[in-house]
């Protein structure tokens, strides 16, 4: 792991949809070799203007894995009251998409923990999921003509595959 950063605690709990876009954007602009994003939340509002498909797009470009786990039970972080209630609407939306969407998309993963006390047992079974990935490079055939969806498949009942839907441009 070359680098493990929390977000900045903010009055409103901070903005995870920042979070995850600022990620996507690093490491896009360093080119990493194995972008892998973990977003723990617990739940509670949101309060960005960042649209999700902006998100989503950053993160596709960047290449990297969106790994989110979500502590269930009940919101733990503090609220703040909107000013208009229809941007809160708009704002949990985005939050919405990005959680459910970006780890499907991103061939990341998506777990909801019933307790604070899973969240180790959650975080080692991810790290050990990761520290036992097989990276498989692949080429677009000459003459082939280029798409951006990408759909792979595995045989074997043992294995589990995680890829992303999209080719990065990069």
């Amino acid at each position: 792991m070359g680098k493990l950063t929390a977000r900045p605690a903010t009055p409103d709990g901070g903005q995870l949809l920042e979070a995850i876009f600022e990620a996507a954007k690093d490491f896009q602009r360093r080119e990493a070799a194995r972008p892998i994003i973990v977003a723990l939340t617990v739940g509670g509002e949101e309060h960005s203007t960042l649209p999700a498909r902006h998100v989503l797009d950053t993160l596709r470009q960047s290449g990297a894995a969106l790994h989110v786990m979500i502590v269930s039970g009940g919101a733990l972080r503090s609220t703040v009251t909107p000013t208009r209630p229809s941007a809160l609407l708009e704002e949990n939306l985005n939050l919405s998409e990005v959680l459910g969407d970006g780890p499907r998309q991103s061939g990341g993963t998506h777990t909801e923990i019933v307790a604070t006390t899973g969240v180790a047992g959650g975080l080692q079974q991810l790290a050990d999921a990761l520290t036992h990935q097989y990276r498989v490079d692949y080429a677009i055939p000459d003459g082939a003509k280029p798409s951006s969806r990408l759909s792979v498949s595995v045989k074997r009942k043992e294995v589990t595959l995680r890829a992303p839907t999209a080719i990065p441009d990069r």
